[in-house]
């Protein structure tokens, strides 16, 4: 049942606008890392369920909105790759 929550959650993340844009934006830059707000909701929930990760732990300087920079996770990365074909 988890799994299952969880991979419709990865999915509905895929349907989401916003979080598509960042999606893009980290596959377009693709092997690269790209500098995301930690305290934005999409980025919270993509990496919550898996489909972003920090690459570093250490943060840019501003405190108030510290950004890191993420990566793509595989899973992501092969469902970007279909989107892309289609």
């Amino acid at each position: 049942a988890f799994n299952k929550l969880y991979s419709k959650q990865q999915d509905d993340l895929f349907q989401d606008s916003e979080a598509l844009k960042i999606l893009e934006e980290l596959y377009r830059q693709h092997p690269q890392a790209v500098y995301l707000y930690i305290y934005n909701q999409k980025v919270k929930l993509l990496e919550q369920y898996g489909l972003i990760v920090k690459a570093t732990n250490q943060a840019m300087t501003d405190m108030q909105n510290p950004s890191f920079p993420y990566i793509l996770q595989p899973i992501a990365e092969e469902k970007m790759k279909a989107i892309h074909l289609d």
